[in-house]
């Protein structure tokens, strides 16, 4: 399967939001480490 050159930027930035919503959600349970159910 092929993809257009902004496919990679846009999941780069879908990926850093997510990871980022993550670690907060680890934070706001009181845990410094991030889980796969915080995704």
């Amino acid at each position: 399967m092929q993809c257009a050159s902004d496919f990679c930027d846009a999941l780069d930035k879908v990926v850093e939001a997510k990871v980022a919503k993550a670690t907060e959600r680890a934070k706001s349970n009181d845990r410094k480490t991030v889980r796969a159910g915080d995704l």
